[in-house]
């Protein structure tokens, strides 16, 4: 693998008694050329306290907005603004990753030459942790033609 970096982005509002899973399961990826960055869209709980206290010990960037933007701006500072990477992969804060080789995968495929623009969890889980059946059609192929998936779904 190349040195192709992937930012992890994981966008978080008050969102601070799932984060910590979030950071973790991020520094848990097995690929070495990553930044993650934890961006708080100006959260009122512990969020703050949270990442302070990860970015001690790791080498994690935090940025907090002065203001709360939404989700979609969010997304949009934290990938324009900040991240460095070759490849984006975005977290919400109460999302977590459980393939601690989920990014050396995408890498490889990527580095095949497979046009990978947009991967999706296979299952949800519920905030009580319960997993709940994947709303989109779960008969779909490993990959698929982006086309197809835009004028499909």
């Amino acid at each position: 693998m190349k040195n192709i970096i992937i930012s992890i982005i994981i966008i978080t509002y008050n969102q601070c008694q799932y984060l910590n899973k979030a950071i973790e399961s991020a520094l848990n990826q097995d690929y070495p050329n990553k930044e993650i960055i934890i961006y708080d869209d100006n959260s009122t709980d512990n969020t703050k306290k949270i990442a302070k206290a990860w970015k001690k010990d790791h080498n994690i960037v935090y940025f907090k907005s002065k203001k709360n933007k939404g989700r979609v701006n969010s997304y949009r500072d934290a990938l324009y603004k900040i991240a460095s990477g070759d490849y984006v992969l975005i977290l919400d804060g109460d999302d977590y990753l459980i393939d601690s080789s989920y990014i050396t995968k995408a890498v490889n495929l990527i580095s095949q030459g497979v046009q990978l623009v947009f991967a999706k969890a296979k299952v949800l889980i519920s905030s009580k942790n319960e997993l709940i059946k994947d709303k989109i059609n779960n008969n779909l192929p490993k990959i698929i033609d982006g086309n197809w998936l835009f004028l499909n779904y």
